[in-house]
């Protein structure tokens, strides 16, 4: 068990179902929404060791981005566009929506990784495929979903 938290939402909406069961951490009790697969070297008492290492969360969601507002994006060196889900106040807890834009000066990216930030055309959707979402979280453990494909279904809407 570690600490996910706290974070802000950066999508506009989403549709996330919930689990009915209900389980208790170290007293506060939660609804159950997804489950991680870490890849084996990250080491959860060790703040940003997750950073730049590509892994899948167990969930059926579908996340949306409105039109005109920006997108805040990772880019691994293959070009996958990973679109920011979520920002974190565990490494930098004084990191806000408004630092965003300027989140690239930051970062301390791993290499052939880039940042950058888009204004979106039109509404951008992003869902899990097959019930799996393909996260990334770069060093302030910021968390984004990749735009991918598999089997035949995309996971974003276009690759922003």
């Amino acid at each position: 068990m570690f600490k996910n938290g706290p974070r802000g939402w950066t999508m506009d909406w989403i549709q996330l179902p919930i689990s009915p069961d209900v389980r208790t951490f170290e007293g506060p009790e939660a609804n159950w929404y997804m489950t991680v697969e870490f890849p084996k070297d990250v080491d959860l008492n060790k703040a940003g060791s997750s950073a730049y290492k590509p892994t899948s969360g167990n969930r059926n969601s579908i996340m949306t981005f409105e039109k005109g507002k920006p997108v805040f994006i990772l880019e691994s060196p293959d070009g996958m566009p990973w679109v920011m889900q979520a920002w974190s106040n565990i490494v930098d807890p004084n990191l806000s929506y408004a630092d965003l834009q300027n989140l690239g000066g930051k970062l301390k990216l791993a290499s052939s990784w880039k940042f950058r930030v888009a204004a979106l055309d039109h509404d951008l959707s992003i869902q899990a495929v097959n019930g799996k979402a393909r996260i990334v979280q770069d060093d302030l453990e910021n968390t984004y979903d990749a735009c991918f494909e598999e089997s035949g279904q995309t996971s974003c809407s276009y690759k922003p």
